[in-house]
């Protein structure tokens, strides 16, 4: 993992500690694979967040791909929101994986809001159907969040449905 030396359980120093051309300057939150800190980038000399894998996971080659995934379509959402479509599009399309990857699809979700963004609000809808179907002890917390991302959504019949059944 880049060579750092091994400090606390993500292997690294923590605040102040290079990476690459990034230095951390604080902890935004942790969780299961790692931990994302807000970094500086001294090449390109702007703010970054930074996820820091665990070694478990960074030694694991299917959580790997998962991550790669995920950061994929975090990638496909800000171009959507760019409105830079068929960039957008073509990442979603080679982010898309197998049950390997992803065997609770819960990455679905997340290519529901780039989907969004993109106005395809049909197939939007179709992948939020699917991660309830997956998903259901996430209904009810579904149906009570009224984000941006869903915004666009909201006077379709499907996504009223949706919602609905959520209730």
């Amino acid at each position: 993992m880049l060579g750092i030396e091994r400090k606390n359980r993500f292997c690294i120093d923590g605040v102040g500690a290079q990476i690459g051309p990034y230095t951390l300057l604080r902890l935004i939150a942790e969780g299961g694979m790692g931990a994302v800190y807000r970094a500086h980038d001294t090449k390109l000399n702007r703010d970054v967040a930074l996820k820091v894998l665990l070694p478990e996971v960074a030694d694991d080659p299917e959580r790997v791909a998962r991550f790669r995934r995920e950061a994929q379509i975090l990638v496909g959402v800000v171009l959507g929101r760019a409105k830079l479509a068929d960039s957008a599009n073509h990442l979603l399309i080679a982010s898309r994986a197998g049950a390997s990857i992803d065997p609770r699809g819960e990455l679905i979700g997340l290519e529901a809001v780039a989907r969004t963004l993109l106005g395809e609000r049909d197939e939007a809808i179709s992948l939020l159907e699917q991660y309830l179907t997956n998903h259901p002890d996430h209904r009810a917390g579904f149906a009570k969040i009224n984000t941006w991302w869903w915004r666009d959504l909201q006077q379709e019949p499907r996504f009223k449905t949706l919602i609905a059944t959520a209730r």
